[in-house]
């Protein structure tokens, strides 16, 4: 076990300048909102694969010269959506409409969620003890790389697309699209 050494005395700050921001920026909510619709916008168009490792070797010494995680994008483009809901958290919250629609897409997810953890556990309880023995199973959870894995992500972002429609149908009636600006 490393062990951690904490400094003595107190703690001092020396230059509080470099730790603040320019003294003329302002938290804009509206350009907060656009930065997040652009994430989703961004996320959403990519291809949904999953994260993997990419390894670079050195041919004569067949030693790792590099690894490079690229990131998984279908969950960047959920955490993206789920971002932008929670930015929009007031306005949400003050239309109705948008609200209900949000909360059954919600329960849709939890629904889907438990249909594929049950679907796993009923065909997991079914195999024979050799298998079983064999198995990656993770009880309570789904088997990365499964059948039941990649079909609960499928409709995960299915169901993560219909809430950023969503998200942005109560955008265009708010009329948020035509006070922003836009660059060329």
């Amino acid at each position: 076990m490393v062990k951690r050494e904490e400094p003595e005395g107190d703690f001092e700050l020396e230059d509080l300048e470099q730790f603040r921001g320019e003294k003329d920026q302002k938290y804009s909510h509206e350009a907060s909102i656009q930065k997040a619709i652009n994430r989703v916008l961004e996320t959403g168009s990519k291809e949904m694969s999953e994260g993997w490792w990419d390894f670079k070797k050195d041919p004569s010494s067949r030693e790792y010269l590099e690894k490079k995680w690229h990131p998984d994008s279908r969950e960047e483009f959920i955490s993206s959506v789920k971002m932008l809901r929670d930015i929009l958290v007031a306005e949400i919250e003050s239309n109705k409409e948008t609200l209900d629609a949000l909360k059954e897409i919600e329960d849709e997810i939890d629904s889907r969620y438990k249909f594929w953890i049950e679907s796993e556990e009923e065909c997991y309880q079914k195999m024979s003890r050799v298998i079983k023995e064999k198995s990656l199973h993770q009880r309570g959870g789904l088997i990365q790389n499964e059948f039941w894995h990649k079909n609960w992500t499928a409709e995960k972002i299915e169901l993560y697309r219909d809430m950023s429609r969503e998200i942005f149908r109560l955008l265009a009636r708010v009329k948020h699209f035509r006070t922003m600006d836009v660059e060329a």
